[in-house]
């Protein structure tokens, strides 16, 4: 069976981030920069765990993944609810859930200038 050239372009783009990774790891020089999906996947688990970028979290919400929060934006902003999440791959980010069923959303802000904890993941109130 052939294959086709999606496929044929995925095995190729999977061995170029194998050699990639491989060299980096002989001269001990394995980082973020250049990194594709590809080369993400064929790391190993202590690898990722060493090369995480953690920049992309907000400090105010680490701890509160699963949570439903309230926030305030900026003084005099109306407050607003979310659940927090967080994305995966070598950045991940806090992410801003409208409800527990969501599959995505948009990014945390950097900082709020009040977060106040609403639900805990098991649905008990603070």
């Amino acid at each position: 069976m052939s294959l086709t050239a999606f496929q044929q372009e995925e095995v190729r783009l999977r061995n170029e981030a194998k050699a990639i990774n491989n060299a980096c790891r002989a001269l001990g020089v394995l980082s973020l920069e250049g990194m594709t999906q590809h080369r993400w996947n064929d790391l190993t688990i202590a690898e990722k765990s060493e090369l995480l970028d953690h920049s992309g979290k907000c400090d105010q919400l680490v701890n509160l993944v699963g949570w439903r929060v309230e926030v305030i934006d900026e003084p005099g902003d109306e407050p607003r609810r979310f659940i927090v999440g967080i994305s995966s791959g070598w950045r991940p980010c806090h992410l801003e859930l409208n409800n527990i069923t969501s599959s995505g959303g948009g990014p945390a802000r950097s900082h709020y200038h009040r977060v106040t904890k609403v639900r805990a993941p098991n649905g008990r109130r603070p």
